[in-house]
């Protein structure tokens, strides 16, 4: 079951990812502090589910939100460090 969930995780990222960094280039910081609530808001409701295909619908959807997180993020990193320590900061 967590197999499944996990790959209609990468489904929601991988269909999401291009898209929310447009919305970002587009809006800016309240994009990125929209995603980072809906990520909570996901996570939390996790606590609720009692079906698996809750689950499955959770996870596709944590994937969504998820998706611009991380180029975002990284991005924002590259502005204040330099290309030998952007990863450092980011782990």
């Amino acid at each position: 079951t967590y197999g499944i969930a996990s790959g209609l995780f990468f489904i929601g990222y991988g269909v999401f990812q291009v898209p929310s960094v447009g919305l970002y280039s587009r809006w800016g910081v309240p994009w990125l502090v929209s995603t980072v609530v809906m990520w909570g808001a996901v996570a939390v409701s996790f606590a609720v589910v009692r079906s698996r295909g809750a689950f499955f619908c959770l996870r596709v959807v944590l994937g969504a939100v998820e998706a611009g997180t991380y180029p975002i993020i990284l991005s924002w990193l590259s502005l204040f460090y330099d290309e030998r320590s952007v990863g450092t900061a980011y782990s």
